[in-house]
């Protein structure tokens, strides 16, 4: 497995406390970039805050234009209006601060999995976190009202408790697996992802055992696929007639939606 257990030559609270101070330095530089001009808004900011701004107004789950939530998940925009409610922050305010949260937690975790990748090499996951600390296109990320930082959250989350289901059979981390894997599609679409790959370690780990096999997947599989099968099947479908919020007569360009996903992912380097 590509992690391995925490223990060995590793100086671990050494690492803990170089790893704090780093992730609380990225959420001072992440305030510092933003202090101007505030979190940076593209047009699916204006959606999510639309949304929730909406959601707070008794309007419901509708965007800018007066139309139903349709071709994305709601979590995110449910999350903003949250977070007003307990704040009483701005919904766009609300969605900076986080977002700067983020940044620093993000870090933390994803020195966690270095810790743990790294166990016997600690220069490596220094290393390994200072490029994180460094990297341009996760400030970039986080600087900007969406839903990209809390799934890579949710994915850090997801992987550290997969980890621990992997290792120790915890059940504390199976439970932490569901719960992402039930969550994750209702941020982003391909969050569906997370459920599928729990499901095929289920079936790798456990397939000497098929009692237990059937038991995890079971309890997956179901709560996995009931806040999706709500939102898409009840919510879209069932409410609005529709699955995606597309209209029929839309012609879906195949090659430019490749080009724009390949100019998308070099963005990421």
């Amino acid at each position: 497995y590509f992690m391995q257990p925490p223990f060995g030559m590793f100086q671990k609270n050494k690492f803990w406390i170089f790893l704090t101070g780093l992730s609380l330095a990225v959420m001072v530089l992440g305030g510092v970039a933003t202090l101007r001009y505030g979190a940076g808004v593209a047009s699916d900011s204006v959606k999510y805050l639309a949304v929730a701004q909406n959601l707070l107004d008794g309007n419901g789950l509708f965007d800018h234009r007066g139309l139903p939530l349709l071709s994305w998940p709601p979590l995110y925009s449910i999350m903003l209006a949250g977070m007003h409610v307990l704040t009483s922050l701005d919904v766009f305010v609300a969605g900076w601060y986080f977002n700067i949260f983020l940044l620093g937690l993000d870090l933390f975790l994803s020195g966690v999995i270095f810790q743990r990748v790294f166990f016997t090499k600690p220069l490596y996951a220094y290393l390994a976190t200072v490029f994180v600390f460094l990297s341009i296109s996760s400030l970039r990320i986080h600087a900007t009202i969406g839903s990209d930082a809390f799934y890579l959250t949710m994915t850090l989350l997801f992987l550290l408790a997969m980890d621990d289901y992997v290792q120790r059979r915890s059940y504390r981390a199976f439970a932490w697996v569901v719960v992402l894997s039930a969550l994750a599609p209702l941020l982003r679409y391909v969050g569906l992802a997370l459920a599928v790959t729990a499901g095929i370690v289920i079936l790798i780990e456990n397939r000497k055992s098929m009692r237990v096999l059937l038991r995890d997947g079971f309890v997956l599989g179901i709560f996995s696929a009931a806040p999706i099968f709500w939102w898409l099947v009840i919510h879209n479908i069932m409410t609005y007639g529709s699955l995606w919020g597309t209209s029929n007569d839309r012609t879906v360009d195949v090659l430019l939606n490749t080009e724009l996903a390949l100019t998308k992912m070099l963005h990421w380097f």
